[in-house]
């Protein structure tokens, strides 16, 4: 676990509810001399961020686009909080072709939460289409937090946060997002029996084939961690292939009593279809990342975390997040396998049917194991392996909570719903666990976030 520290990186261990978890300090005498204050109100990058969720769901991007949103935002909000903890190290020359970030005038006194937030507003709006939805969140933090300050100090902690805002967007247009919009339409390989084909009931094209270009944030390529395929496809009766697929269709078929709440809670499918006779509604609901990104909210609250303590986590699952999506993808159009519902349908079972609907993107490997464990790795390094917490992400689509007593727990658990679901083979979600292991694990390893570190 990392453990972080004021200077002479001084430890505290406070004992809550039976778990023990690290603080560190947020700001320092050398900020404060320079005019750098801030309001320790933890709940401000928790509320930014479930508007940014909010104006996503409603926006209803795909779960890629939606990881690039959280990354962007968050890391712009990251530095520009900065200023107010000399303890951390700026982003800059740490993710790829990010250079180094401006600094705030020291001559001009900043309230570097306020900064923050209009950080963390621009760079949200210059991503989503319900930007009111940012706005709406944004002034109303700002109102509170400028109550007891002189509008000065207000005007010049905007300004500065939107100097680091307009930095971090400047540098996310260069991420090759804008190239993939008008990349050529994605052609299905009908030919090829062990390659994708669209699934009922939308049967829609593929769904962002070119997001495995995507400049990564840590990774040195987008295919640096993929797995590769565990076995040949093949139609043939007792091959590990056939076995898989069989294995999918069982399981399915002999669906055990807690299968079906699992399968349905990770479920995470931002647009999912309703269908009676030729009637088909579309309900939205959470993605993956948006997902993890409130089993954060959870990390932060049941350890006390502070706000830079909350900040550093929501930035780094966020990267952790949108790097788990680019591998995914980039190993998904790469092996551009065939989903189980197809080939049972063509090898087993004609008129077989999944547990909930397919996705409409290749099936190796599975994102969510990736992006999941991507981001339980990440909050296992900051909050440790014993946190328990019940998530309640999903009680407003009908998924009763559940608890668990780990993020791994949770992140290996996703990854089983996609086999009880029935929309991916074992080994999807076995590699993609690994996989994402291996994305969180780069992300820490590469980028140092305070200038003082000890492992414990």
């Amino acid at each position: 676990m990392r453990i972080s520290s004021l200077l002479k990186t001084l430890v505290v261990c406070v004992l809550l509810g039976g778990i023990v978890s690290t603080y560190y300090a947020c700001t320092s005498a050398t900020a404060t001399e320079k005019g750098i204050t801030f309001t320790d109100q933890a709940s401000v990058i928790q509320r930014l961020n479930w508007a940014l969720t909010e104006a996503l769901l409603q926006d209803g991007f795909a779960p890629p686009v939606a990881s690039r949103a959280f990354a962007y935002s968050n890391i712009a909000a990251y530095e520009a909080l900065l200023p107010a903890d000399s303890t951390k190290i700026s982003l800059g020359g740490q993710l790829n072709e990010l250079d180094t970030l401006p600094i705030p005038n020291p001559n001009v006194e900043i309230n570097a939460t306020i900064s923050m937030v209009a950080a963390f507003r621009d760079a949200a709006n210059s991503i989503v289409y319900r930007d009111h939805i940012i706005d709406a969140e944004a002034d109303s933090l700002i109102k509170e937090l400028s109550a007891n300050l002189d509008q000065a100090v207000v005007d010049s902690s905007i300004s500065w946060g939107k100097k680091a805002g307009a930095f971090i967007i400047a540098w996310s247009k260069k991420d090759n997002f804008k190239e993939t919009r008008n990349m050529p339409r994605y052609e299905v390989d009908y030919d090829n029996p062990a390659a994708w084909i669209p699934t009922p009931p939308k049967y829609i094209a593929a769904l962002e084939p070119y997001w495995g270009t995507i400049r990564p944030f840590a990774m040195e390529n987008p295919g640096e961690f993929s797995p590769g395929l565990a076995a040949p496809f093949s139609a043939e009766k007792g091959s590990d292939f056939y076995n898989y697929a069989l294995e999918v269709y069982e399981t399915v078929n002999n669906t055990q009593p807690d299968h079906l709440p699992i399968a349905l809670f990770w479920d995470c499918n931002p647009l999912v279809s309703e269908n009676a006779g030729h009637y088909m509604a579309l309900r939205r609901q959470f993605s993956p990342g948006a997902h993890w990104i409130n089993i954060t909210r959870y990390a932060c609250e049941l350890s006390n975390a502070n706000l830079c303590q909350s900040m550093e986590a929501y930035m780094l699952v966020s990267v952790a997040l949108a790097d788990g999506f680019i591998s995914a993808w980039h190993e998904k159009f790469t092996s551009n396998l065939v989903r189980p519902e197809t080939y049972i349908n063509r090898y087993i079972d004609p008129e077989w049917k999944p547990l909930i609907e397919t996705p409409m993107f290749p099936e190796h490997t599975s994102a969510h194991s990736v992006i999941s464990m991507s981001a339980a790795t990440v909050l296992t390094e900051l909050f440790g392996d014993t946190l328990t917490y019940t998530d309640s992400t999903n009680v407003p689509y009908n998924r009763p909570p559940r608890t668990f007593n780990s993020f791994k727990d949770a992140a290996n658990e996703a990854g089983m719903s996609r086999l009880y679901a029935g929309i991916h083979y074992r080994p999807a979600f076995e590699m993609g666990l690994k996989q994402g292991g291996n994305v969180a694990n780069n992300l820490l390893s590469k980028v140092k976030i305070r200038k003082a570190e000890l492992v414990q």
